[in-house]
């Protein structure tokens, strides 16, 4: 469902699923991991909904540095791991990533919300 900034990363308004291959692209950033946190990246204003791919095991962090998690939480951030395909919707749009071992590559589509693709729905009722 959608919440309360109109976004629908995963479903319609009647609870419909979306799979992310009907989802519209905007924006494709590539951002090469190692276990440092890379530098914080904004990225393209307008959208509120990513989806994130990564080939290794990472901590993916909106709105500030990745940090390796302790027993206190670290806000705004998430453990990706590698090869998961996650559909995302940030309070910021910038992120910063950190490779758990190893090097790889983070991908993180920007996509259009699901209101924004003219549902028949929005067209037709009066």
């Amino acid at each position: 469902m959608a919440d309360v900034l109109g976004r629908y990363p995963l479903s319609t308004a009647d609870g419909q699923a979306i799979p992310n291959d009907t989802i519209r692209p905007k924006a494709l950033y590539k951002i090469s991991l190692t276990t440092s946190a890379t530098s914080e990246l904004t990225l393209t204003a307008g959208y509120k909904t990513a989806v994130l791919y990564s080939d290794i095991d990472c901590y993916v962090k909106f709105g500030g540095t990745a940090s390796v998690p302790s027993t206190t939480p670290v806000t705004d951030e998430l453990f990706l791991p590698a090869g998961t395909i996650m559909t995302v919707s940030p309070e910021q749009m910038k992120v910063s990533a950190a490779a758990l071992t190893g090097t790889g590559s983070l991908f993180v589509t920007l996509v259009a919300t699901w209101s924004a693709l003219s549902l028949e729905l929005q067209n037709t009722r009066r």
